[in-house]
């Protein structure tokens, strides 16, 4: 039987070196999300890098028609074996996470509106951007208030909108992704929030508790290249838009609007 290489996050090498046993809780085109314990496991097609959470898969949609994975199929990763439903794989379990992009510094204005109005082009014209065009549930003064510092507006956004991962909560991982990455503490703001996460759903709360946590997503270290880097931002941010049905999007406009925050203080 042939070997199948996958790498993994951190956080999912920690469930690997357990061992433990738990269950497919979401089976979608992009992922597959598992429940193992009080952990979230997802298999991703390995194009978007690493997840903390997440397993990187070749080929992710050939392996997805492979296992046909339904809900509450049993799965068990071990560092080097994968059982998912009937289906088992022996495997090779590799974890490389890169060091995140450092900024030298703030972001200029003309940079930031010049990807915020790429981003609008270009990117979903539903989900954030939609919410705050009409105020919808008054997200616009929700964000407002983030960028005066105001810590019950942060919780306004969560679990805001549709999906797997709200609107609102692409938006904030997005916000905190360029924290991270120019080390503001936030601490009230980050406390806040993930004592507010069961106002969303188990998978959305898996990213936001990592973003808080500072662990590395490729896709948002791609966020935070685009606005902060220097050159052409197009194929960092359109790797991002690439992200969901307007996840991308939403992460996309969380990041500016921190960069801008930045910018004006």
């Amino acid at each position: 039987m042939s070997i199948l290489n996958l790498s993994a996050g951190k956080i999912a090498r920690r469930i690997a070196e357990k061992g433990e046993s738990g269950t497919v809780c979401g089976a979608f085109s992009q992922g597959i999300y598992c429940k193992i314990k009080n952990e979230t496991l997802l298999f991703h097609d390995a194009k978007w890098g690493v997840v903390p959470f997440g397993v990187a898969v070749p080929d992710f949609a050939a392996f997805s028609v492979e296992v046909s994975a339904s809900v509450d199929d049993i799965v068990v990763l071990s560092e080097n074996q994968l059982t998912l439903g009937d289906k088992c794989y022996d495997i090779s379990l590799s974890c490389d996470v890169p060091r995140g992009y450092e900024p030298l510094g703030d972001a200029s204005e003309e940079r930031v509106s010049a990807i915020y109005e790429y981003v609008k082009e270009k990117g979903s014209e539903q989900g954030i951007l939609d919410f705050i065009k009409k105020n919808r549930v008054g997200c616009s003064d929700a964000i407002e208030g983030l960028q005066k510092g105001d810590i019950n507006a942060a919780v306004k956004l969560i679990g805001l909108g549709r999906g797997l991962t709200p609107s609102g909560d692409d938006f904030l991982c997005g916000f905190f992704a360029v924290l991270n990455a120019l080390s503001i503490p936030a601490v009230s703001l980050r406390e806040a929030v993930f004592d507010n996460l069961d106002r969303t759903t188990l998978i959305s709360a898996a990213y936001i508790s990592a973003v808080l946590g500072r662990r590395y997503f490729t896709v948002y270290d791609r966020a935070v290249r685009a606005i902060f880097g220097e050159g052409d931002f197009k194929e960092d941010v359109d790797f991002v838009l690439a992200m969901g049905a307007s996840s991308g999007t939403d992460t996309m406009i969380g990041a500016l609007t921190a960069a801008r925050m930045m910018i004006k203080k």
